[in-house]
């Protein structure tokens, strides 16, 4: 990323994950006769995908649950992916890892990573994660998710309030 994209320099790991998946889903080890992903494409339907791993607090799927999420949270957005194009992807660059019998996220900075960018695209999922300090479980989707434009002040705007009402206790 850094030799790629050095005249832009990425000065958060929010824009540096970014600028990792659109290397990965334009590799060109991809077969012509598949579609390469849209980076874009991807971040929105995983990040689906992980605020309901959130939620439900179920952190290891199979991979049809996977893509059998995938398709659905496609076909809702109309949305053109070959999800399991993306399983694959993310499995072959230890993304997703196999753990016993179902997968997982090798590191919980990719749900992290997906979940923040869900909540910018969907303003219930931010409240329900900014709500009743639910942020402190996961501080590093708020990392994340101010990182996005650097224009997330409802997160900051919480964060303030409940360190001034934890200074005032």
């Amino acid at each position: 990323v850094l030799e790629k994209y050095v005249e832009e320099c990425p000065i958060n790991q929010t824009q540096m994950i970014e600028m990792i998946l659109i290397l990965l889903f334009n590799l060109e080890e991809i077969p012509n006769y598949k579609s390469k992903p849209d980076a874009k494409d991807c971040e929105f339907v995983l990040g689906q995908f992980c605020q309901e791993m959130i939620q439900k607090e179920t952190y290891s799927f199979s991979r049809e649950q996977f893509i059998r999420k995938l398709k659905a949270y496609c076909t809702d957005k109309l949305i053109e992916l070959e999800v399991e194009l993306v399983f694959d992807i993310l499995h072959k660059n230890n993304i997703i890892v196999m753990r016993f019998e179902t997968y997982s996220f090798r590191y919980s900075y990719w749900i992290f990573f997906f979940a923040a960018k869900r909540m910018y695209h969907d303003k219930e999922f931010s409240k329900y994660v900014l709500s009743n300090q639910k942020y402190a479980n996961f501080p590093e989707v708020i990392d994340f998710y101010t990182g996005i434009d650097r224009q997330r002040i409802d997160a900051m705007e919480i964060l303030f309030d409940d360190i001034r009402n934890l200074a005032d206790k």
